[in-house]
């Protein structure tokens, strides 16, 4: 009996460090808490607007490079985000240097950044999103097998 308690220890406890694992840092002002992400709203105001996860995962290439995905549903649609998501998608080096990074922070909207550069990105739907990311990520994969 005792050998299986430990073992179902064990096993919470690696499915808790795979879950843990594939946390995404937030960004600065978010407030993480299991399956929701508090936000302070407004200039000078108390209040906050809680976001649903939609979607989360991260992959570590075997180069060291990774890819990260979030997506947040917003309790409402805004003029800045009409289609009333948060998302961040990021592929860097092992060492931090994004090189490809789809997101709509507060005050820019939807934009990507390649290899350094940014740019207004039409947001679509999700779907076509991640389509568009991976086809960046390929890409930059593709320019470093050519430089090496």
């Amino acid at each position: 009996l005792r050998k299986v308690v430990n073992l179902v220890i064990l096993v919470g406890y690696l499915i808790y460090s795979y879950h843990e694992s594939l946390k995404m840092s937030p960004q600065k002002g978010d407030f993480v808490s299991k399956n929701q992400a508090v936000r302070p709203t407004g200039t000078g105001t108390s209040y906050m607007v809680k976001a649903n996860l939609l979607f989360q995962a991260k992959k570590i290439y075997p180069d060291g490079s990774i890819k990260e995905m979030i997506i947040w549903q917003l309790p409402e649609q805004s003029t800045e985000r009409p289609h009333g998501l948060k998302y961040r998608l990021y592929y860097g080096r092992a060492d931090g240097t994004c090189l490809v990074r789809y997101d709509n922070e507060a005050g820019k909207g939807d934009h990507h950044h390649f290899f350094g550069h940014e740019e207004i990105y039409l947001f679509q739907n999700v779907e076509t999103l991640v389509t568009d990311f991976q086809h960046d990520i390929d890409r930059a994969r593709r320019n470093k097998d050519e430089q090496e």
